[in-house]
């Protein structure tokens, strides 16, 4: 390409070890990365097929857009849309592949949804770019970090007991926000993230236990079915939990109480 190497490196995410990433400096699970589809802005790349484009008149990629994170364009304040992996070839095929005509672009970006970029969004982006950002969260990888945000915001946003999958694009913007705002003020912001649920619970008069009460973000933390670690949040929720719900401990043995 006649490009320095340095270059090409800041352009994607390099393969580190067994299902481990390196976007920047930032070591992620692969799963930070969605490639079951291609996201993409309509606006930038109707904007690369300008002839004076940085590109030279071709609709090119994002880094920023596969990951999982990112769903807003922040630079034209709309939703990411996406194209569909349908079959194992398409992972090859370049972004303009994916759109007959210039027309097919502009049908895009006529209907792409206005939303501002959440704070944990820009976040992500900062952090990638090397920038600090607040300790709780720079303290623990990226991956964890981001998802502890979406799924403490997702059960403030939606609801406790909501069906993960039904969860919009917008939806998942607004719990990134929300759940950002707390853990940026970190063990304070998460502990009082988690009061706000408790309160709610309490409220209701609900009966039952830390999962009455935490829902899915209980489920997240409690049944891993893949094994990955959550980070720093779960032992935030379990030390939660034990000081508000009469639990039973075991000296030998303790997980999160059912």
């Amino acid at each position: 390409t006649g490009l320095p190497s340095e270059g090409l490196r800041k352009m994607t995410a390099m393969r580190s070890g067994n299902r481990r990433l390196v976007v920047g400096k930032e070591s992620v699970h692969s799963q930070f990365f969605d490639l079951s589809k291609r996201p993409f802005c309509a606006e930038c790349l109707l904007e690369d097929l300008s002839s004076s484009s940085a590109s030279n008149g071709m609709a090119v990629g994002r880094l920023e857009w596969q990951m999982e994170p990112i769903r807003v364009c922040g630079r034209h304040q709309a939703t990411l849309q996406a194209r569909k992996i349908e079959k194992h070839a398409d992972r090859f095929r370049l972004l303009p592949e994916f759109f007959d005509d210039r027309r097919g672009l502009q049908d895009f970006a006529e209907h792409a949804v206005s939303q501002k970029p959440s704070r944990l969004q820009e976040y992500v982006i900062a952090r990638v770019g090397g920038q600090v950002g607040p300790a709780w969260l720079d303290d623990q990888p990226l991956d964890l970090a981001a998802r502890a945000c979406e799924m403490l915001g997702v059960v403030q946003v939606v609801g406790t007991h909501v069906d993960l999958r039904a969860v919009t694009e917008a939806e998942w913007v607004e719990a990134g926000d929300v759940g950002f705002a707390f853990a940026a003020d970190g063990l304070e912001g998460i502990n009082k993230g988690l009061q706000s649920i408790f309160n709610c619970h309490m409220a209701t008069n609900s009966k039952g236990g830390p999962q009455k009460a935490f829902g899915r973000f209980y489920q997240w933390l409690q049944f891993n079915k893949n094994k990955r670690d959550a980070g720093p949040i779960r032992d935030v929720a379990r030390e939660f939990i034990l000081d508000h719900f009469p639990i039973a401990v075991s000296y030998t043995h303790l997980t999160l109480p059912t």
